[in-house]
């Protein structure tokens, strides 16, 4: 079984979340300092969380949900989700963004934004198959053939 819960600062959840985060785009490695300034650089006038996922007191996934500050619009949200290799196809992502649908419709959601890479099939299945559409609600998925055509890194 698995835990859903909000992410600490703290630097051993800063190492897990990068840890998993480079397990799952080993060609994009990231840093905890690198992190660090992302999250003290944020806005704060727009929503941003980020949620981690628990397995036997061990971080295997996290993720966020947040107001995209990059297209603003009343409603709008970005929703992602890194799940560590090994623990993948193991209905983490699906707990992930339920959990995240039941937060955010306190919002009153119209558009929801997510994203992955075309080389990943499992999660282009994952979002096409289970999340194209929910609630009644268009999700915009954005496939990529790499990370570079967002201009960012995919944290």
């Amino acid at each position: 079984m698995f835990t859903i819960r909000s992410f600490e600062q703290k630097d051993s959840e800063y190492e897990a979340v990068v840890s998993v985060e480079n397990a799952v785009w080993p060609d994009y490695p990231g840093t905890i300092e690198e992190w660090k300034h992302k999250d003290n650089s944020r806005d704060p006038r727009y929503l941003f969380q980020r949620l981690v996922v628990e397995v036997d007191g061990k971080i295997v996934a996290h993720g966020i949900y947040c107001e995209p500050w990059w297209s603003i619009k009343p409603g709008k949200y970005y929703i992602n989700v890194s799940v560590h290799p090994d623990h993948q196809r193991q209905g983490i992502g699906t707990a992930f963004y339920n959990h995240v649908m039941d937060v955010l419709a306190a919002h009153d959601p119209v558009k929801l934004m997510s994203d992955t890479r075309e080389d990943k099939a499992d999660a282009v299945r994952f979002l096409t198959k289970g999340l194209i559409e929910y609630n009644h609600m268009k999700i915009l998925l954005c496939r990529r053939k790499t990370w570079s055509t967002l201009g960012a890194s995919p944290s």
